[in-house]
Formats: C-alpha cells, structure tokens, sequence
C-alpha cells in the first residue's frame, strides 16, 4: 500500500503540473517538461539502485515490467500503458 501511496503522489504531482499548463490554454514548455524531467531523476535512481544490488547491469523494458509488477502488482501493469498511450497521443 506504501508503494501505491508513492506512486500516486509522485505521478499526482507531475499530471496535476501539466493539467493546469494544459487547462490555461498555454503550451507547454520545453521548460515546463525539463523541470519535470529533472525532478523525476531522483524517483527512477531509488528502482535503479535496487536493480543493480540484484545484479541487474541493465534495464529494458522486458526486464523492468516483470520487476515492477512483482513490486506493485497489476498497477503496474496499467500504469505502463497509460504511460505508452500518453506518449503515444504526444507524439
């Protein structure tokens, strides 16, 4: 339930900084998305450093969806389409 808790606050934050960008009827910025991107860093080193003392020298995303389903379960699973799908919508 933490982790549930860590990932909605941190996801939260981010989509709620976009929503109101996007709600203003203002473009989104390059810099808007860099400061997002700089802040995410942390959050990803924490997954990152737990891989590596598992003795993962790598990770794609073969190798991180089965990492995080068995941390977090099936939101995880939606979590990483959702992601796909924005991406997908922004491109």
């Amino acid at each position: 339930m933490a982790l549930e808790a860590f990932l909605l606050a941190a996801f939260a934050q981010s989509s709620l900084i976009f929503g109101i960008v996007v709600t203003t009827g203002d473009p989104i910025s390059i810099a808007l998305v860099a400061a997002v991107w700089i802040s995410n860093v942390p959050q990803a080193m924490a997954p990152s450093a737990d891989l590596a003392e598992q003795g993962w020298s790598f990770v794609l995303t073969d190798s991180l969806v089965p990492f995080s389903f068995q941390k977090a379960g099936r939101p995880a699973g939606i979590f990483t389409v959702i992601g796909f799908a924005v991406i997908l919508l922004l491109i």
